[in-house]
């Protein structure tokens, strides 16, 4: 038999479960953004293979945190028992956030890593000046003994690089 719970105790535990399922969206957007800020244009396969197990760790420690928050919860305000309710109404406020919020916070945290990117190539771009002039420079000095139609195939090859 099924205990059952006065109008108050149903009321803690919807607001419980509402609670939980918001703070189980904002743990989430936090992961998407450290995804975000992490992913980068073309990587090694050792790099990717290194992204694809941290993924698959914070994914691990994703869902054993939401379980535990879960049976913390249910044992907190459901009288003992597996109620219904409450994973329903997480999942509401889950999708609610994850829809509202949730797609808000994913935009900025992309225009943040956009303008630090941005920032990072104001920072770099003097030194890739430098750099690219010396290198220019000892190619020049290096070609100096080949011929014309050398000169051109390296010259394109440098271009490549």
């Amino acid at each position: 038999m099924r205990p059952t719970l006065t109008e108050g105790e149903i009321l803690r535990l919807a607001l419980a479960a509402a609670l939980l399922g918001i703070g189980i969206g904002i743990f989430y957007d936090l992961f998407r953004v450290i995804r975000i800020f992490r992913k980068k244009g073309k990587m090694g396969r050792i790099m990717a293979l290194a992204d694809h197990i941290l993924c698959f760790f914070e994914d691990i420690i994703f869902f054993l945190v939401l379980t535990v928050a879960n049976a913390l919860m249910l044992s907190a305000y459901g009288a003992g028992t597996t109620r219904l309710e409450a994973p329903i109404i997480e999942l509401i406020f889950f999708l609610l956030w994850h829809f509202t919020v949730g797609k808000l916070t994913v935009k900025c945290a992309y225009k943040a890593k956009a303008l630090a990117l941005r920032l990072i190539g104001y920072i770099i771009l003097p030194i890739k000046k430098i750099n690219s002039r010396t290198r220019k420079r000892r190619f020049d000095k290096r070609l100096r003994k080949y011929s014309h139609r050398e000169k051109e195939r390296l010259k394109r090859d440098f271009r490549k690089v």
